[in-house]
């Protein structure tokens, strides 16, 4: 096998790290990131980041957070001696942030491991301050974990989102229109506020950001709060806000209610190591019941924004592009019209200096904005002319054709450009590469409908690659090689097709659905292998893979597992729910009717 080899350099020693496409017994792929140097065995998984209100500063305001990673390599972490692990400033490397309150360990480390050493599959911690500086605004610091003049570690990297406002101490609400009443003001979530020490509390989940309902019609919402302070949680009670509303707010008390400003709550909690922001669609899905749908209830099929392509030396720093349609328009992202170019014409995009630049065959015109090729019939194919994974990554297919709309978009922040991938969310599964064509339908419609829930949960809260400009990637979120793949998985367009729009829920919220290749003969729950505690993802016995090494991280599907209960007869609806205790299958959106 073949690969393309970058080499990079760390405090003078040589490494070299090639990405490399793995087959799990043929049913799942997924991307590794290996190093070749003669230290090898360091590797992280994010476990747990500061939530965003513990990232929203008052200017000139210190606080400290922590961040947890789990050990996955086979190196020991220590936080002292020979290869110690701590944080760095990243992206730039060693560069001096503004957040340095004076009590890191120089301008560029941040703070070491707090445990003395971290086994493999354990859980290493690290506590650090922030200072925030006088300027208001949002600010993107990026830091990496390290081992001491032995290597960057893989997936060590993560980027803090930072808001610096002045707090307000009242929150306005508009008007409502008569036809409805708009709780939105009810749910954003307040900003920090001092309160009695060692209390403190982070909302994690909730199963809308904004709720828009006809006068007289109840409506269930869900949150989840964690309990983010030293002290532990006796009795609880759960008020309207203390501002005044441009409603009146006995008018929204339910009979469920304690009284017109004290609501019912519920006793479970579920606690998330992750920083999860709440973009929830405004329309919540009716749950599965043979097959029927409330139409009503239907939200419009997510259009997902994947990143397919770092345009740098493997393309020559730009990418030719064709359409297999009579027009491709070319747009600049604020729908200003670039050029027409017709069938069988290719177009050249590129970046330089920041600014954007194109050919369409009258020479070089420039562009301010990101340039977007959107085809004139919805999902025709597009082509990036020079782009063969054959030639460059030593791949068996080319895979350089994407559906919909592709769009060029550099980030000053990290200094790159990515092509952006823009097409309905049921074309997007099509173009995953995560099972293989021979497994089992139901095995496909289980893994299909996980991948489907993996996708909207990022589409929802369109968070973790902001800065860039999409929401999910085509190599560490989903494996996804677009159009191509759909000629090679026929079976797997089959499955999304029979489970269009089905997603995996509980307490009415879109679950998280981790999967990984194979277990031991049992899953793990998620505070086994993480912190916190996740109601659904309870460990469960697979006897099916007994006595064989465990390929993950263990918790939720195994693959390998899902396979043995599908060959068994068992329907992909039971595979998810033995999987997920307790969860329910919802239809959120439905194929268009033509």
């Amino acid at each position: 096998m073949s690969s393309t080899i970058v080499f990079k350099y760390f405090r003078g020693i040589k490494w070299v790290s090639a990405t490399i496409l793995v087959a799990f017994f043929g049913f799942l792929w997924t991307t590794l990131d290996v190093e070749a140097s003669s230290k090898k065995g360091y590797e992280a998984l994010m476990t747990q980041t500061p939530s965003s209100a513990q990232l929203t500063f008052a200017p000139g305001e210190v606080k400290e957070v922590s961040v947890a990673f789990q050990n996955i390599g086979e190196k020991t972490w220590v936080n002292d001696g020979v290869g110690y692990v701590s944080i760095y400033t990243y992206d730039p490397k060693y560069r001096r942030s503004v957040f340095d309150p004076g009590t890191w360990l120089g301008p560029s480390q941040v703070k070491r491991l707090i445990e003395s050493s971290v086994e493999k599959g354990e859980i290493g911690t690290m506590r650090f301050e922030l200072h925030a500086p006088t300027t208001e605004g949002e600010y993107m610091e990026v830091f990496q974990l390290a081992s001491e003049e032995v290597t960057w570690i893989p997936s060590g990297a993560f980027t803090l989102k930072i808001v610096v406002e002045k707090q307000q101490k009242m929150v306005e609400s508009e008007s409502v229109p008569s036809s409805g009443t708009d709780l939105s003001s009810l749910l954003e979530e307040e900003k920090p506020r001092t309160g009695a020490l060692g209390y403190d509390a982070v909302v994690l989940i909730r199963s809308a950001k904004k709720v828009v309902t006809p006068g007289g019609v109840p409506v269930t919402y869900t949150v989840g709060i964690k309990n983010a302070g030293s002290k532990t949680w006796g009795k609880r009670l759960l008020h309207t806000p203390d501002f005044s509303l441009a409603v009146d707010t006995s008018s929204l008390a339910h009979a469920s209610w304690i009284s017109s400003s004290l609501l019912a709550m519920t006793t479970t909690e579920v606690v998330i190591p992750v920083d999860v922001t709440s973009n929830a669609p405004d329309a919540v899905a009716s749950p599965l019941r043979d097959g029927v749908i409330n139409k009503a209830e239907l939200a419009e099929e997510p259009m997902m924004r994947v990143g397919i392509l770092i345009v740098d030396e493997e393309t020559e720093d730009k990418i030719v592009v064709s359409c297999d349609c009579e027009v491709m328009a070319m747009v600049d992202s604020e729908g200003n019209p670039l050029a027409n170019v017709a069938r069988g014409v290719s177009a050249t995009a590129y970046v330089k200096a920041g600014k954007y630049f194109y050919d369409v065959g009258r020479g070089v015109e420039s562009s301010t904005y990101p340039i977007r090729f959107v085809p004139d019939v919805l999902n025709a194919v597009l082509t990036i002319k020079n782009f063969d994974r054959r030639v460059t990554r030593g791949s068996a297919n080319t895979d350089n054709q994407f559906r919909n709309v592709l769009e060029l978009r550099y980030n000053a922040k990290k200094d790159r450009t990515w092509v952006v991938n823009e097409l309905p969310m049921e074309m997007y599964l099509r173009g995953l590469a995560e099972t293989s064509n021979a497994s089992p339908m139901e095995y496909q419609k289980t893994m299909v409908t996980a991948a489907r829930t993996y996708a909207y949960y990022h589409f929802q809260r369109s968070t973790k690659h902001a800065v860039e400009g999409f929401m999910v990637d085509a190599y560490v979120d989903q494996v996804y090689k677009g159009y191509g793949q759909e000629g090679r998985m026929p079976r797997l367009t089959q499955a999304i097709e029979e489970t269009y729009g089905v997603t995996v829920t509980y307490d009415g919220a879109t679950a998280i659905t981790p999967y990984f290749s194979r277990s031991d003969g049992r899953t793990r729950s998620w505070n086994e292998v993480w912190a916190g505690n996740v109601a659904w993802l309870k460990g469960v016995a697979v006897p099916c893979d007994a006595g064989k090494t465990l390929w993950g991280h263990g918790i939720g599907i195994s693959a390998s597992g899902a396979i043995c209960l599908a060959n068994e007869g068992m329907a992909y609806k039971e595979i998810l729910k033995y999987f997920y205790t307790g969860i329910d299958l919802r239809r959120d959106w439905e194929p268009n009717e033509i």
